[in-house]
């Protein structure tokens, strides 16, 4: 929740890049909706429940990931914004990777989390689209 707040209070930078932000999400439909639906999105989430697109791109898991100092520090200070966790779904210790995907469904960025909160900056997703 905290990424993507992040995420949308800079998602002027997003468009004026060009870049199509698409953020897939093991919950269902109406977890999602319970936590994002607060805000007004200005971007389309992906549902995958069954994670299948996890899959298909070799996202890795780590239960270390899932417990880690880093985590439970990024933990604190979203609930301390107001951002509360949502109802764990699907497999735990899934890690976040991100990705950007030309036209021609190229690759062309990878970045794989280290533990659950882990993410670019949005800094280097722009400059890395560029």
């Amino acid at each position: 929740n905290l990424h993507i707040h992040s995420i949308i209070n800079r998602f002027d930078e997003v468009k004026k890049s060009g870049l199509i932000f698409l953020p897939v999400f093991q919950s269902s439909p109406s977890e999602v909706q319970k936590y994002a639906g607060k805000n007004d999105l200005p971007f389309h989430i992906i549902c995958d429940p069954q994670e299948e697109i996890y899959n298909l791109y070799n996202v890795g898991k780590s239960y270390g990931g899932f417990v880690s100092l880093s985590v439970m520090a990024k933990g604190m200070k979203a609930m301390m914004s107001g951002h509360m966790p949502g109802k764990m779904e699907a497999e735990i210790s899934r890690l976040p990777s991100e990705f950007i995907i030309n036209k021609d469904f190229e690759i062309i960025y990878r970045y794989d989390g280290k533990n659950i909160g882990d993410h670019p900056s949005l800094d280097i997703v722009l400059e890395k689209a560029k």
